[in-house]
């Protein structure tokens, strides 16, 4: 790594500026859309008011040419009022959709998932460093290894950060057999707890309820669920409780 290349924190932080900024647009073209709908709307009932409502065009009428063109101007303001208001709900969704992203990609139970991941990769790095296909293969490894070790301590002081400020993560000394988990805002009876996971029943057996109890399995398998994906504990007296 080049002195001059920024480093992992760095990169990150201008990436999440990037992304507030991105949301702040949003936000701005979302407002500014909002407001010329309003005034769409506005400009429309005030043409309108000047019309009663259902009045017929006499044609053959002096009065028919300017009817005509007040209600094609009440029609256009209406139009162009649920144009704009159609790009606010555009905009205000891609601004919720950055901050959905960016919430996730500091969420607790996804950076721990990632150190996983990061540990996972770096096992395998040292596993190729000696066994390398060939000598330029074992030079990336060696490049590429600092570069993951950076990015793990940036994730795992995060990680610290939201323990430190009371953030709950589980794992296998948390729970019995017999305990409920609760995953997707479901509580779900644990069959068995595995070092990296619990077993639980059929996922596809969770919709729409508040307890999912093994008895209640419609299937014939149980799944596994990572520690990570767990919201919360409960054991069978809580929660009959």
């Amino acid at each position: 790594m080049t002195t001059n290349q920024p480093s992992f924190a760095e990169r990150e932080e201008a990436r999440r500026e990037r992304a507030l900024e991105r949301a702040d647009r949003f936000e701005e073209y979302a407002n500014n859309a909002g407001r010329r709908s309003q005034a769409a709307f506005d400009r429309g009932t005030e043409l309108s008011e000047h019309r009663p409502p259902g009045q017929p065009i006499l044609n053959g009428h002096p009065s028919a040419p300017r009817a005509r063109r007040d209600q094609e101007r009440i029609s256009g303001a209406m139009e162009r009022g649920v144009k704009e208001d159609r790009k606010s709900s555009y905009w205000n969704s891609r601004q919720a959709g950055v901050e959905r992203n960016l919430e996730k990609r500091y969420d607790p139970r996804v950076i721990a998932r990632r150190i996983e991941r990061l540990e996972a990769r770096l096992r395998k790095i040292d596993r190729d460093i000696d066994d390398p296909w060939n000598e330029s293969h074992r030079q990336q490894l060696l490049a590429n290894r600092p570069e993951a070790e950076e990015e793990l301590a940036f994730w795992r002081t995060q990680l610290a950060e939201h323990q430190e400020a009371g953030v709950k993560l589980y794992g296998p000394d948390d729970f019995n057999k017999g305990d409920f988990a609760l995953i997707s805002g479901v509580w779900c009876e644990i069959k068995r707890v595995n070092k990296k996971s619990i077993t639980i029943g059929a996922i596809i057996g969770m919709p729409g309820r508040k307890v999912y109890r093994l008895s209640a399995n419609p299937y014939g398998w149980t799944d596994t669920m990572e520690y990570s994906k767990v919201m919360g504990r409960k054991s069978p007296g809580e929660l009959s409780g």
